[in-house]
């Protein structure tokens, strides 16, 4: 009877009481794992004591040890050890494989990247290829045969490290216009251990984005402005983190960016008849749309007698004056992605309905005086360059050459500024240069200036005396008032009104052949200081200082202003004469 208690006793009650001990009590929070630490359970019993650890860290597409080392506690015991490695899984062991002197064969579904290595006194459980659905809690098992205190065991918990891909880029083909930004995304992993950084890499090396005004945005999201031809290239995004950094670092596909340079051909194109432009799009996909813009807006081309090509040539018959104007085209392009992109002619092409030319087209002034010639171009140029008998003029001296872009200004002209006047004007983006057709004309001190300015003198002369003659006979107060004031029927008082006028005359020509380009200021200054002269005229002469006593009438309002009216309506002739002119 006491043989069989004591069976029992150590076969069923006594492990039972070993396993409620406190120290062999394994808790969850011994069982977790961090990858980055080297941790170990073991179990202590009185035929054994089994320690269970992973040999570094566990990372995926590597390989993971995990080493079961086993200790007698009886070195004289000499029998046999049995050992079981085990997943646990929803808290039931799962058996890998055995061994017994030998290693026994693998269970799947674990046959295919587990084995073990090693013998009873380390019998390590290798994970060939490790992945993240590796990763759990882990069981060494060890009996000792003929032994009744075993069996012992330890367990380990793994995290198989892992990084995903990142991306994927979008988009895998962008087309940019020069000076114009550029977007890529890459969308931010899944892996562990955090925190996982992204860094972009161009044609295979690592792009430098400290300049944040080039690259304002560079985690995720890269920005690229002002993009020039340095930026084309092959972009991707490569993420790290603790496990894989360096060449382990995981890359995402290939963005690949572009400088397209549309254009319009040609850049400069006079209008006479019809007129073709072409939108070049280089070495870039076929479009799928292409779309004219004139001066900004689009152009409806539904008008096909009018515009009987609209696609990336475009033909206008008939032009007219209102087809002058800017020209670009616009084109729309589908990539391998399936996204469209938009893009717009780095150039226009301009359209001139006329030439450029040189005005006037003959000049004479005298010596010493100033000259100058306008260059008249239909659309505005970048710059203007002046020619003279068919070399470039050397405006460098301001002095003598005070303005020298669209008007070109002499200053104290002299025998060697005689000569053919040209001007050249440039314009944007590989438009060329065009020349005015005809040629200014300079001479100096010729008969014919002296003819036309006294011409215009005398004609302007002629003007005003007639009109002071006019306002001294016709007013009707001066009528009414002949016979009772003989003062008023004196020759006197009609040259008062014809001196008027004619200072009026005498100092708007003066300033016109003296300062051509201030005229403006010239004029409205005459109009203000010729009714003045009037005035003068009117208090200074002596004449009329003598006889004011004797002629009451004389010093009257109406004599005043009409002094004032005869300078005031000459003068007003002549600046709208002169606008009419300069126009």
């Amino acid at each position: 009877m006491s043989d069989i208690f004591w069976r029992r006793w150590t076969r069923e009650y006594l492990p039972s009481l070993q396993q409620r001990q406190k120290w062999n009590k394994i808790t969850d929070s011994e069982l977790s794992y961090l990858p980055t630490m080297h941790s170990s359970v073991f179990c202590v019993c009185s035929a054994v004591i089994v320690t269970v650890s992973i040999n570094g860290n566990a990372v995926e597409d590597k390989v993971t040890r995990l080493d079961c080392t086993i200790q007698k506690t009886d070195l004289t015991n000499t029998n046999i050890p049995f050992i079981s490695w085990q997943e646990v899984v929803n808290g039931s062991p799962v058996t890998i494989v055995q061994y017994q002197n030998a290693p026994g064969a693998v269970q799947p579904p674990y046959d295919d990247r587990f084995s073990i290595e090693g013998n009873d006194t380390i019998l390590a459980l290798v994970i060939d290829k490790a992945n993240r659905k590796d990763s759990g809690t882990y069981r060494c098992e060890v009996r000792i045969v003929g032994d009744a205190l075993s069996p012992a065991s330890g367990t380990v918990t793994i995290t198989v490290d892992y990084l995903e891909p990142p991306g994927p880029v979008e988009p895998t083909e962008k087309y940019v216009s020069p000076k114009d930004f550029a977007i890529f995304t890459c969308p931010s992993p899944d892996g562990v251990p955090t925190p996982i950084t992204i860094t972009w890499i161009k044609d295979g090396g690592v792009l430098d984005v400290s300049d944040t005004e080039k690259y304002p945005q560079s985690d995720t999201i890269l920005e690229i402005r002002k993009v020039n031809e340095n930026d084309e290239g092959d972009y991707q995004c490569k993420a790290e983190n603790a496990a894989f950094s360096g060449d382990e670092g995981k890359l995402s596909n290939n963005g690949t960016l572009s400088v397209a340079n549309i254009t319009v051909e040609p850049c400069l194109q006079k209008i006479f008849g019809s007129a073709s432009l072409e939108c070049v799009t280089n070495s870039l996909p076929t479009p799928m749309i292409i779309t004219w813009i004139k001066d900004g807006n689009v152009l409806n081309v539904s008008d096909t007698d009018k515009y009987p090509q609209s696609e990336t040539t475009l033909i206008i018959s008939d032009t007219r004056k209102e087809d002058e104007g800017k020209y670009q085209c616009r084109a729309q392009y589908a990539v391998n992605s399936g996204d469209e992109q938009t893009l717009l002619s780095i150039n226009e092409g301009i359209l001139l309905y006329g030439n450029v030319t040189v005005e006037p087209r003959s000049l004479t002034v005298e010596k010493s005086n100033c000259a100058s010639f306008k260059c008249v171009t239909k659309s505005p140029p970048i710059t203007i360059t002046w020619f003279k008998d068919g070399s470039t003029l050397n405006v460098s001296n301001t002095k003598k050459y005070p303005l020298s872009d669209t008007r070109l200004i002499i200053i104290d002209v002299i025998k060697e500024d005689e000569g053919k006047y040209q001007c050249e004007a440039e314009y944007p983006v590989k438009c060329g240069n065009e020349r005015s057709i005809n040629e200014g004309i300079l001479l100096l001190g010729s008969i014919h200036i002296v003819i036309f300015w006294t011409g215009g003198i005398l004609e302007f002369v002629i003007v005003v005396l007639w009109i002071g003659h006019c306002v001294y006979i016709k007013a009707d107060y001066f009528a009414d008032h002949r016979e009772k004031h003989p003062i008023t029927q004196s020759g006197n008082i009609k040259i008062g009104f014809i001196i008027c006028g004619t200072i009026g005359a005498s100092i708007i020509l003066a300033g016109i052949i003296v300062v051509d380009y201030f005229w403006v200021i010239i004029i409205c200054g005459c109009i203000v200081l010729t009714p003045s002269g009037g005035y003068v005229v009117y208090v200074k002469v002596g004449y009329f200082a003598d006889h004011r006593e004797k002629h009451p009438f004389a010093q009257s309002v109406q004599i005043k202003i009409g002094f004032i009216i005869c300078g005031t309506i000459g003068a007003c002739l002549i600046v709208v004469g002169t606008i009419v002119v300069a126009i």
